[in-house]
């Protein structure tokens, strides 16, 4: 009948109109483009908002570091707040830019982030600190005097170097003290020997003063400035040891400046002679020894590579001493046949 086909055919009719409706549900209207669109612009406001005040925190935290700590090359003052310097130090590690969205932004570790502060502090630890004691160690012999203590709400490392002479005298900063000579350094590689009170000889090379003297300025960095964080020491290890490399993958030719000064002085203070070589050779492994296993208490180098730093060329101070004697001799070589061949002595009669 006429009724039951228009009831059958009725399903298809709003099929139909269901799928005309869903399909013009599916297609945004141009009011909801337009939400779309301010919704987007809302939110890449606030993104830029959370950029620049992520860039003002990281300036402030900076500053905070900044003023914190006076360093010259004879003194380190740091603030005795030590929660306001590991509040800093953590803000800065907090906001390291790891996101898409910030390394895609022009705020990608902007000047002030925790990987900037360790590299231009340890550059000027180098700088300011530990390259005079290097140029000041050239000059002879003598002791590095320390004292530390708390001085108007401030802690404070000062040094000076007690040389052996009879005057007083600065150089480069450096308040040098000079006592009574006690040995003759004019020749290079010769160590400095003094008397103990028993009346028995020691060795008081600048090697091993030298490194008492890093071992010192280290030890107040790691607790008064890195606050004993091994992450932050190891980093600032890095700097100074391997040239930024990493301990997995550095080279002995990528050395950094603090290694490559070390490796320099050690070869320098061998002496010229090899009966002085045994008695000297003790006091070298022992300060090498002592400061390598502080770094890596403090957490400056990885444990993994104890004795690949300085500890290689002290066990092999023989072989070493060797190539140096060797170079020694070519050198004079070198100097003898470029001097003036009018320059003979008559032997016998003429």
């Amino acid at each position: 009948s006429a009724s039951e086909n228009t009831q059958h055919h009725q399903p298809s009719t709003d099929k139909q109109g269901l799928e005309k409706q869903g399909a013009t549900n599916t297609t945004p209207s141009s009011e909801a483009n337009q939400m779309f669109s301010i919704a987007d612009g809302i939110t890449e406001s606030i993104r830029n908002q959370i950029l620049h005040r992520h860039v003002d925190i990281q300036s402030c935290a900076a500053n905070i570091l900044t003023t914190c700590m006076k360093i010259t090359s004879s003194t380190m003052c740091i603030n005795n707040n030590s929660s306001m310097i590991d509040d800093a130090l953590n803000v800065l590690g907090a906001l390291v830019n790891t996101t898409e969205e910030t390394k895609r932004s022009n705020y990608n570790d902007a000047d002030g982030g925790l990987e900037n502060f360790l590299v231009d502090f340890s550059n000027s630890l180098w700088e300011v600190v530990i390259k005079p004691l290097f140029a000041i160690s050239t000059e002879g012999g003598g002791e590095w005097t320390f004292s530390d203590g708390v001085k108007n709400g401030n802690v404070t490392l000062e040094w000076m170097r007690v040389a052996h002479s009879s005057s007083s005298s600065s150089k480069d900063g450096m308040n040098v003290t000079k006592r009574e000579k006690r040995g003759d350094l004019s020749t290079v590689g010769e160590e400095d020997e003094n008397e103990d009170s028993d009346g028995k000889k020691t060795h008081n090379n600048r090697y091993s003063v030298t490194l008492a003297a890093i071992r010192t300025i280290l030890g107040f960095v790691s607790e008064h400035i890195l606050l004993n964080k091994p992450e932050l020491c190891r980093r600032v290890g890095n700097i100074l040891f391997f040239n930024n490399d990493d301990d997995d993958t550095r080279s002995e030719e990528n050395n950094g400046p603090l290694l490559e000064n070390l490796q320099k002085l050690l070869i320098d203070v061998i002496p010229r002679t090899y009966d002085q070589l045994t008695p000297l050779s003790q006091s070298l492994t022992e300060a090498t020894t002592e400061l390598e296993t502080e770094l890596i208490e403090r957490g400056y180098i990885l444990d993994k590579i104890r004795g690949s730093i300085l500890s290689s060329f002290t066990r092999n101070i023989n072989q070493t001493y060797a190539e140096k004697r060797r170079a020694d001799i070519l050198s004079r070589g070198r100097e003898i046949l470029l001097e003036d061949y009018h320059n003979t002595i008559v032997v016998g009669s003429a």
